[in-house]
């Protein structure tokens, strides 16, 4: 998977670094060249100098050959400018991180519709974590050797209904349909635009990921 990540802050560089551990490619659009300098020593990633609110600059990290684009400057407005423009230029998805709740209304709005507010998921999970309820690390609750995947639905998929046609071991576990969360079976239709949350073998997750890909391609 290919991922152009806007902005250097600590939260992006933290980003790629996870995404490159997990054998993907990134791409970091930053203004400042100390700071490519800087991250070129230690991050193997490419970088490409510039506004990354400009279509021009976005285009250079060649968006048809990119799974997503993720804004993760300092700035709220900055952040939803660039993925505006990021989708405007070909991004399959743009994923903008904003704090503001009133710029957050504005790009739901415009229908910038996968947000990143990192401030009300940390916040959450504190609060989960401190009260001990369902929520409390969650993530330390998939068995060893599992992991979560999650996708939109295209018209294929619901034309096709995908949930029958899922490899051995992968489980739907929901379907976040508008604000309605539907607990599937591999039987249940699914609507374009559906997001579909599995449980599925750690060595199946590539396998998937790559499916999704070849999937999204046809469209």
């Amino acid at each position: 998977m290919r991922v152009v990540i806007v902005g250097a802050s600590n939260l992006a560089v933290a980003t790629a670094q996870a995404l490159i551990r997990r054998g993907h490619e990134v791409v970091i659009v930053e203004r400042n060249r100390a700071r490519i300098e800087e991250l070129g020593e230690r991050l193997d990633a490419a970088f490409v100098a510039g506004d990354g609110n400009r279509p021009s600059i976005l285009r250079e990290t060649a968006p048809e050959e990119c799974e997503a684009l993720i804004a993760l400057t300092s700035g709220d407005q900055d952040n939803i400018l660039a993925a505006l423009v990021g989708r405007s230029v070909g991004f399959a998805r743009v994923l903008p991180k904003v704090s503001d709740p009133e710029l957050e209304n504005v790009a739901l709005e415009v229908g910038l519709s996968e947000l990143l507010v990192p401030d009300r998921t940390m916040a959450q999970a504190i609060v989960d974590r401190l009260e001990g309820g369902a929520g409390a690390g969650a993530e330390q609750m998939i068995p060893p050797g599992f992991r979560l995947f999650t996708f939109v639905a295209t018209q294929e998929d619901a034309d096709g209904n995908c949930l029958k046609d899922l490899p051995r071991g992968v489980k739907p576990l929901a379907i976040f349909r508008g604000e309605a969360c539907v607990l599937p079976s591999e039987t249940d239709a699914v609507h374009p635009g559906d997001r579909i949350l599995l449980l599925l073998p750690a060595e199946r997750y590539d396998d998937i990921l790559a499916k999704r890909a070849k999937r999204k391609a046809k469209v």
